[in-house]
């Protein structure tokens, strides 16, 4: 099965959006320890995992990569 450049590049984009909200995650989690209120970066670390989800999903083949056995 070959991926299209597209797909590569959608998965390659969701596994990055993934790794920044991985990365913002820890100060999240300080702010929330203290009771700050939600600012705009929480905003942004949830954005960024449901693009990095959205766009891993999407970069992903569609069929599996061999025939299933038929019975």
């Amino acid at each position: 099965m070959s991926w299209s450049r597209r797909h590569k590049l959608t998965l390659v984009l969701g596994v990055a959006l993934w790794l920044c909200g991985a990365a913002l995650t820890p100060g999240e989690m300080r702010a929330a320890k203290r009771k700050e209120p939600i600012r705009a970066r929480t905003a942004i670390a949830l954005l960024a995992y449901l693009g990095g989800a959205v766009f891993t999903l999407a970069g992903l083949p569609r069929r599996p990569p061999y025939e299933l056995p038929s019975r």
